[in-house]
């Protein structure tokens, strides 16, 4: 195509535009939050390997990182790994046999791999030519990978970023090593001095997006919550009403990251209080107002802790001194 005729495709494009593409287009995706934590977690799993060691630079205060981490945490025990039987053929309603804790078949994951997963980062798929059925992170290299936003197509090689580690003293000449005892005792001509180690580069996983991704840009809407008048309902959206105000303050368009995070906390937050609760029975007229603070949350969990560590004593002694 000549450059003339090109200029006038450009020329006439314009003319033939009707509409702007919708605004979701430029959004980041949203989906239900058992469904957003069941991706993040899944996606954290796959980056483990790679962004475990990795120094990460991230936005998040340290109250936010902590209930990321316990909400990733919960939805880990609450969806075990299922661990294959031994015996093919061992009957499934036979409670005989001992079943295995949770804490054993979880998977631990890293703070990098949380935090790379709630920013849209995920590893590049193999190559086409590799069509083996192993993990992907079984035949991809640490020293070659690389990291991707779907949204704005930014690639990363974790090679920039990975620890730098001193080189080791050199090693004992041949002929030296070749002597033995004798090459030993003579004393070495040039003295290695102890190297410090190198200063490592940290990943910032805000700034590495492109300039108009959607974890960027302030393109998210969060969808709205229709008021209910079930006490459950309002129950569940008290309970996490605190966590949504540490994330996003305002209605309006927010960040894709903020936006994620906003549907993952509350989610964390209730289904915590929910199983928490569950040990003094549902109060549906006065828990609402408990939870509106979360120093009161933070006292419910520690009672709940220490009765279970102390017995219904402590907490008989504990009532009767609120009671006078």
């Amino acid at each position: 195509m000549s450059r003339e005729a090109a200029n006038a495709l450009i020329e006439k494009q314009p003319q033939g535009l009707t509409r702007q593409c919708d605004a979701s287009r430029y959004c980041a995706p949203l989906k239900t939050p058992t469904a957003m934590v069941k991706d993040l977690k899944s996606n954290a799993r796959t980056l483990e390997p790679f962004v475990s060691d990795i120094a990460i630079r991230h936005p998040l205060t340290p109250s936010q990182l902590s209930s990321l981490k316990k909400t990733m945490l919960y939805e880990e025990s609450t969806h075990p790994s299922e661990v294959p039987s031994k015996d093919g053929d061992t009957n499934a309603m036979d409670v005989d046999d001992p079943v295995a804790p949770t804490i054993q078949v979880k998977q631990h994951l890293s703070e990098a791999a949380i935090l790379a997963s709630l920013f849209g980062w995920s590893l590049v798929p193999p190559s086409t030519s590799a069509t083996n059925r192993r993990p992907m992170h079984l035949f991809t290299k640490r020293e070659s990978a690389l990291l991707q936003c779907e949204l704005c197509q930014r690639r990363v090689g974790l090679w920039a970023f990975t620890p730098l580690k001193p080189e080791e003293s050199a090693s004992p000449s041949g002929a030296g090593a070749a002597n033995g005892s004798e090459g030993s005792t003579q004393p070495s001509s040039s003295p290695t001095r102890p190297k410090k180690p190198l200063p490592q580069r940290q990943f910032d996983l805000l700034k590495e997006h492109r300039s108009y991704c959607p974890y960027v840009v302030k393109s998210t809407i969060l969808p709205t919550i229709s008021t209910s008048s079930d006490p459950k309902t309002r129950l569940s959206r008290s309970s996490s009403s605190l966590s949504h105000r540490n994330v996003a303050t305002a209605s309006g368009p927010m960040e894709g990251w903020r936006a994620v995070l906003s549907v993952v906390l509350p989610f964390g937050m209730a289904q915590r209080q929910k199983t928490e609760y569950d040990v003094f029975g549902q109060n549906d007229a006065n828990t609402g107002e408990a939870s509106e603070q979360s120093q009161e949350a933070d006292n419910v969990r520690d009672m709940v802790a220490g009765v279970k560590e102390h017995g219904g004593r402590e907490l008989l002694k504990y009532v009767k001194g609120l009671l006078g």
